[in-house]
């Protein structure tokens, strides 16, 4: 079976963006930034959001990606 990068170019390229970003910076806000565009890019969708849990379960958005004039931000939320 061929492993996930092999069965999908666009898979692969988008990993070796990712990582050569993480590369780049050693700021976790300017990572997880980058990250949620390339994601929401790859998949085509309006929102990419990243969330912070809590301990309890709650949850903060630290990191999003939109579709320019989509979608009002929920950064911080």
């Amino acid at each position: 079976m061929p492993s996930a990068s092999r069965a999908n170019p666009r898979l692969e390229a988008l990993l070796h963006r990712m990582t050569d970003r993480i590369r780049q910076s050693l700021e976790l806000s300017e990572i997880l930034s980058s990250t949620a565009t390339e994601v929401r890019a790859f998949l085509g969708t309006d929102r990419v959001k990243v969330y912070r849990f809590a301990p309890d379960n709650s949850g903060e958005v630290v990191a999003e990606a939109i579709r320019a004039g989509r979608m009002p931000s929920l950064l911080g939320h």
